[in-house]
């Protein structure tokens, strides 16, 4: 079961330290990038959330360390909730503000699907969900990136 550490460094004295933020039980943290440097940014990661007939994550979640602050969506206890990637709304300065957009695995009606939620809403549920009729690989991890 993995759990999430933080490493602080010193620049000053060239010392480093790790503590235990006490989140437990999740992989693939991602974050907004526009964060400030001086504060910790608020992580995404897929998480497990309640029931579920196969032990895999069910759900996004969103974690405000600092705070001690936790969101969730739990898509359900048959659906795979897989890593969600981190979208900026176009033209926005503030850190959070975006989506998050990942990808679903039905395993009980053989689908895959998509779901794009509000970052700073998590617990509100898929502002846009779709599905596929038939299943694909698993394995999306990746980061956006705009073109331009």
């Amino acid at each position: 079961n993995a759990s999430l550490r933080e490493l602080h460094l010193d620049l000053r004295t060239g010392k480093a330290h790790w503590e235990d933020t006490g989140i437990q039980g999740i992989e693939f943290p991602l974050f907004d990038t526009r964060s400030a440097g001086n504060r910790g940014a608020r992580l995404y990661a897929p998480a497990m959330q309640g029931e579920t007939t196969a032990p895999y994550f069910n759900a996004v979640a969103g974690y405000d360390v600092a705070r001690g602050r936790r969101e969730i969506h739990r898509y359900g206890r048959d659906i795979l909730a897989e890593e969600h990637v981190f979208v900026p709304r176009p033209g926005s300065r503030n850190a959070d503000d975006g989506w998050l957009v990942g990808t679903l695995l039905d395993a009980a009606n053989q689908r895959s699907g998509i779901a794009v939620l509000d970052a700073q809403r998590i617990d509100e549920g898929p502002v846009a969900q779709a599905w596929l009729p038939y299943a694909v690989p698993l394995g999306f991890h990746g980061t956006f990136a705009a073109r331009g």
